[in-house]
């Protein structure tokens, strides 16, 4: 069984708390679907302009420990809003490193690069 990290982002906001586990129930049902054991799961309250925060960092400790095959969040902007090509950067390498990036909307990003490098 492949081992997931659930990562549930939100900005700033009144309803932080129901986000997160909104969030949260939605990657934890998506990874049972599809049977990944969830062995994190990173919750973060930031806006999405900088990659370089807390829970992002955290998820690169788990990729280069080798403690997870796939993240997974809601959709792509859960990982960042600042550009296509830092979320593309992202993206490819974790893959790279044969970590799949997963989303509940889109499905695995890797196959969204493309998408992405076409319109940034």
């Amino acid at each position: 069984m492949k081992k997931a990290v659930l990562y549930c982002r939100v900005a700033v906001d009144n309803r932080l708390n129901s986000q997160l586990n909104n969030q949260e129930q939605s990657l934890k049902k998506f990874a049972k679907a599809r049977n990944y054991e969830v062995v994190e799961i990173v919750k973060e309250i930031s806006g999405g302009s900088e990659i370089d925060r807390p829970g992002i960092n955290k998820i690169h400790e788990l990729v280069n420990n080798n403690k997870v095959d796939a993240i997974i969040a809601e959709n792509i902007s859960r990982y960042g809003r600042r550009s296509f090509k830092e979320i593309s950067d992202f993206i490819k390498s974790l893959n790279k490193k044969k970590i799949e990036v997963l989303t509940v909307s889109e499905g695995n990003l890797q196959n969204v690069i493309p998408l992405l490098k076409s319109i940034s």
